[in-house]
């Protein structure tokens, strides 16, 4: 957690950052800095649904696929179940060898925030 001085230039440098935020009244928030202009401190602006946003899907239709008739095939049954003798019992199953790699998810927050900049006591960014 470290510390950001209240002033709109300096804040401005941390956007696209985690940030926290304490009010003078107590509230506390946390979220993803967007921007600081005109007084203004907005948490969260990227995260907003596109239809509450006001934006609106591409309207143009999208063309269906084909289906494609399978004709003379045989039914498919599936692979048959291998038996477990005891020395396979014994060895790693394959998927606790596989490495796993998943795609970078940012942070969800939740809505969009907007505060007086004058209302904020503290604010400062997280380290993740």
């Amino acid at each position: 957690m470290i510390p950001i001085p209240l002033d709109e230039k300096t804040i401005s440098q941390f956007c696209g950052r985690s940030v926290g935020v304490v009010t003078k009244d107590g509230r506390e928030y946390v979220g993803r800095l967007s921007r600081c202009e005109n007084g203004k401190l907005i948490l969260n602006a990227d995260s907003s649904p596109a239809h509450l946003a006001g934006e609106t899907k591409d309207a143009t239709p999208k063309k269906k696929k084909a289906k494609k008739s399978k004709a003379n095939t045989a039914p498919d049954a599936g692979p048959t179940p291998t038996p477990i003798t005891a020395a396979a019992s014994y060895t790693a199953h394959p998927s606790a060898t596989a490495r796993y790699s998943y795609p970078y998810q940012p942070l969800h927050y939740g809505p969009r925030v907007d505060l007086d900049l004058a209302l904020v006591s503290l604010l400062f960014l997280l380290v993740l």
